[in-house]
């Protein structure tokens, strides 16, 4: 009953000092966001509540409270670590952050910083305001104990006795002036220093005898965090001797359609070098993928984990370009899969986000902003100040064999290279490269900008994609443009969470361009694609005098002349005879024409 606990404290042999330390630890581990981020400061605030004698009720108290107020503080919280770790103690932290097991710490978590500073505050204010009430009520008790005779009348009364026991607890063994004698007691609980070496004793032999399961689950654990939804582990091993780490039954869960894996595996096979663990450093120096798969049906759909990626804001400074959303009707699902890449690629540090001086681009503001839209408050980290070497180095990725649903008759093949937390730490830049049995895809990505270079440069081409497939999406004019045939698409630009410039060539090949209702063929059209903004939320612009010249290079005369023909119709201008000028009133004609079709139509129309 909480009045008997209440009654317990107030009566008890619970000091100021006892009352104090529990107020401050309870908010301290409050304001912790959890155990991944910082779990030598969990261990250590635990561990501090079990040895100072701290009075465990009012921890627990104080805690809850606090639980809710760091919940409601969290973008303050955020803040306020901002500026101790970019600020001018910023140096003192990096030197934490960096040391052997203070980097366990999780000092280099924005909302650890900043929730401990604030969780200090509370606990102080609430260790004060809870050790005063206790002063204060023991004093007036004790006052009217030694003072008040009606007080004692009535507290002798048997019906009293009998209300305080139950609500209360039993007799005080003390008088409240005795209890006000002491004020900081003993500040060492012996169960406590007793409990805390069993426990390390306990975790030391647990390490020994359970290493797979505890490996198991961290690896989930940390893959479920990185992917955004369940990830199934069946068994985990690791030969520190043999430094050979060992992965069998990897299926992680498609964030965006829970009911396939996005990847699965049957081993995953590392070779890992932990000469500086205590520095939370680990390094992968050779990762190999045995028959891997995509999108495969799982039995159990799977469940997402931890925020959704948010798409970025469109880009207002584009006014001749149209947003995703105004060229394909399927533009949600996109978005989704864009934002999940680019919750990828700010895991391994790659967003590509940096100051530049160059007029509007983004400031670290957005950038910083972008992060906590993809990966939550919780798990931002200022890899600034990671310095020697980073959290996580994979120096070298194999995947010879994927098996994926879209490429039914190819297997893909990925190469990685110095993929890590840290790529400014790494002398090469981060490199994925993506390529099919049958020459279909082949994508080469390098993190440029992540390692402190320019730009995150991407080199993609995917061939023989069924037009039919691609144009049922389209939104232009509520019609199918193009139909039939197979559609060739390359590019190589840069690739940005805020900005991206990627020109698309896209060629389509034995397609039929329906101009005025009628199908006109057209053996090899060529047609430039210009692709801006955020990665995540991106603008498309389509050159129709690009186009127009596509057209008439493709050398079908039929279709100028339909395209001549259904412009006057729409235009209501004559098309004129032709003759040596052709080409020039076609290009005019279908030039107005695509800019009437793309005018927005009157509700009268």
């Amino acid at each position: 009953m909480i009045t008997r606990r209440i009654g317990k404290l107030l009566r008890g042999k619970a000091t100021p000092f006892q009352v104090f330390s529990a107020g401050v630890l309870g908010a301290l581990i409050a304001f912790t966001p959890g155990f991944s981020q910082a779990p030598g400061l969990m261990l250590l605030w635990f561990f501090l509540l079990a040895v100072l004698n701290a009075n465990l009720f009012v921890a627990a108290i104080v805690g809850a409270g606090s639980a809710l107020l760091a919940l409601l503080l969290t973008p303050a919280s955020f803040a306020v670590g901002r500026v101790l770790l970019e600020g001018p103690t910023e140096g003192l932290f990096r030197t934490v952050v960096n040391a052997p097991v203070l980097a366990f710490f999780g000092f280099d978590y924005y909302l650890v910083a900043g929730g401990q500073l604030i969780g200090v505050i509370v606990g102080v204010l609430a260790g004060f305001a809870v050790a005063r009430l206790l002063t204060g009520f023991r004093t007036k008790l004790s006052q009217m104990e030694t003072g008040s005779e009606r007080f004692k009348k009535w507290s002798s009364k048997k019906s009293v006795r009998i209300m305080t026991f139950i609500f209360v607890g039993g007799a005080k063994k003390k008088t409240y002036e005795e209890l006000m004698t002491k004020r900081i007691g003993n500040p060492i609980r012996p169960i406590g220093v007793v409990l805390v070496v069993l426990t390390i004793v306990v975790i030391f032999v647990t390490l020994q005898f359970f290493q797979g399961p505890i490996i198991t689950a961290a690896l989930r654990s940390g893959l479920e965090k990185a992917n955004g939804a369940t990830v199934d582990v069946a068994e985990a091993d690791l030969d520190p001797t043999a430094g050979k780490l060992t992965v069998i039954g990897l299926a992680m869960a498609n964030p965006n359609l829970l009911e396939e894996d996005i990847f699965r595996a049957e081993m995953v096979e590392a070779d890992i070098s932990l000469s500086d663990v205590l520095r939370k450093r680990v390094v992968l120096d050779r990762v190999v993928v045995d028959n891997a798969t995509n999108g495969e049906l799982r039995k159990v759909p799977g469940r997402l984990v931890g925020p959704r990626p948010k798409p970025a804001k469109e880009k207002t400074d584009l006014p001749d370009m149209k947003s995703i959303d105004q060229v394909l009707d399927n533009a949600k699902v996109w978005k989704e899969r864009l934002s999940q890449v680019k919750k990828w690629l700010d895991s391994l540090g790659g967003s590509g986000e940096k100051e530049s001086s160059e007029p509007g681009a983004p400031g670290y503001r957005e950038q910083l902003e972008a992060r906590i839209r993809s990966l939550g408050y919780a798990n931002v980290r200022a890899l600034h100040l990671i310095e020697g070497s980073p959290s996580l180095l994979v120096k070298k990725l194999e995947v010879p064999r994927l098996k994926a649903k879209q490429f039914p008759d190819e297997l893909l093949m990925i190469e990685g290279s110095n993929l890590s937390t840290n790529p400014n730490l790494v002398a090469e830049p981060p490199t994925i490269d993506v390529s099919s049995s049958g020459g279909t895809l082949k994508v080469d990505l390098t993190l440029g900008s992540a390692a402190g270079g320019t730009d995150n440069q991407i080199t993609f081409a995917y061939r023989g994609l069924p037009v039919d497939s691609f144009a049922e999406h389209l939104t232009v004019g509520g019609t199918t443009p193009i139909s039939g045939g197979t559609m060739d698409v390359t590019t190589s630009g840069t690739l940005s969470a805020t900005d991206s410039n990627l020109p698309l060539s896209v060629t389509f090949n034995n397609t039929n361009v329906i101009i005025g209702g009628t199908a006109t063929p057209v053996s090899a059209l060529t047609i430039p694609v210009a692709v801006r903004g955020p990665m995540d939320n991106p603008m498309i612009r389509v050159d129709s005098a690009a186009l127009q010249n596509a057209l008439l290079a493709a050398g079908k005369q039929e279709a100028v002349n339909r395209l001549q023909s259904e412009a006057a119709k729409q235009l209501g201008v004559d098309a004129g005879e032709g003759g040596e000028n052709l080409e020039d009133t076609a290009k005019s004609l279908l030039g107005g024409f695509l800019k009437k079709q793309s005018e927005p139509k009157d509700d009268g129309e």
